[in-house]
């Protein structure tokens, strides 16, 4: 019992400590809010934000980042797994309930490589807005790129590139994602 009252008030002190360092920027919608060591935050930009819902728990060795007046609002009961990497440059939004497995990318740019002139590093970014809706499971080892909406009660198997919307109530998978079944006949 001890430990827990131990672990739970260095929870405390720990989220105490980010919402001083990111100010503003930061909308903790609730206390219950658990990220495991090794989860990084990177938000640059005065306007970049980032809004966590009730009862979010972000695994251990994954990246939250947001850039040149990003948006990224993660709903309430929302679980994301070990490894992941989250990026916005424009606007992502994870809905209610979503379980999000290990390994996983979601990007909501790439980079811009249409001067052949210029070297691709000095291109900039080609970004449009992400949409996860909820009830939705995206399985281990899946990459979601940008402009994508991922409809309420998707289903996203294992090792899939989603770079297409995805309906409501479907499974998808493969590279690139498709269609592989409805979730309910």
């Amino acid at each position: 019992m001890l430990i827990m009252k131990i672990k739970y008030f260095g929870l405390l002190i720990r989220l105490f400590l980010f919402k001083i360092k990111y100010a503003k920027r930061v909308k903790l919608n609730s206390i219950k809010v658990g990220f495991e060591k090794g989860v990084t935050f990177i938000i640059r930009g005065k306007k970049s934000i980032v809004s966590l819902g009730k009862n979010i728990y972000l695994m251990r060795n994954g990246n939250l980042e947001v850039y040149d007046g990003g948006l990224l609002e993660i709903g309430n009961n929302v679980s994301i797994n070990k490894n992941f990497s989250i990026v916005s440059r424009n606007k992502i939004t994870i809905g209610n309930n979503v379980s999000i497995g290990p390994n996983c990318c979601i990007y909501d740019h790439d980079h811009d490589f249409s001067n052949k002139d210029l070297l691709i590093q000095k291109q900039g970014y080609n970004s449009k807005e992400i949409f996860i809706g909820n009830n939705v499971w995206i399985a281990s080892n899946v990459f979601i790129g940008k402009g994508v909406k991922i409809s309420n009660g998707a289903i996203v198997a294992s090792g899939s590139i989603v770079v297409n919307d995805v309906d409501e109530n479907t499974v998808v998978g493969g590279n690139p994602a498709k269609f592989l079944k409805k979730r309910f006949c």
